[in-house]
């Protein structure tokens, strides 16, 4: 935190702050630093100050378009379980783009690698031909979303599957 200003309540050097934060909610905190009120309608909250918002329960993203490649992927966050719903699986994760070939040399070395055979099957899962249609992670055991739990026969699973995808995101009736 900057030393010529005050921190925030919530604020501790070193501590890790693990509320649900979307990047929609930094305009809603910057406006009350600046002593401004956020104009009505806005999604976005106040994570940090003396006014902060209640924190989220959700968190919701998406993936539609990047310059040449368009895939639709929606998702939404708790505290525990993140749930996506790939609306276009036959596109790959990581579908050829120019621009993160050129700027991400990690991608064009997985491709590399992957032709050589020497990724295990974590790293090869980034070049499946295709994404599952749905995915839902436990982040408490597996923070780094490897072990997809859609489809599974576990009811807690189930359960969560059906609570964290409301209609709209799964694009049933």
């Amino acid at each position: 935190w900057p030393k010529s200003f005050a921190p925030p309540p919530q604020y501790a050097r070193g501590a890790v702050d693990d509320r649900l934060i979307s990047l929609l909610d930094l305009t809603a905190t910057t406006l009350a630093f600046a002593g401004l009120k956020k104009p009505e309608g806005i999604e976005s909250r106040v994570f940090l100050g003396t006014n902060a918002d209640p924190p989220r329960r959700y968190a919701f993203t998406h993936r539609d378009r990047h310059d040449e490649v368009v895939q639709r992927i929606r998702s939404v966050r708790t505290d525990r379980y993140r749930y996506i719903r790939n609306f276009i699986p036959e596109r790959p994760f990581l579908f050829f783009h120019a621009h993160k070939e050129a700027m991400y040399p990690v991608i064009p070395l997985l491709r590399k690698l992957d032709k050589q055979g020497k990724l295990n099957a974590v790293q090869q899962a980034l070049l499946a031909p295709r994404m599952p249609d749905e995915e839902l992670y436990d982040l408490n055991s597996d923070p780094y979303e490897i072990n997809n739990l859609a489809g599974s026969t576990d009811p807690e699973h189930r359960r969560v599957s059906s609570v964290s995808a409301p209609r709209w995101l799964t694009g049933s009736k």
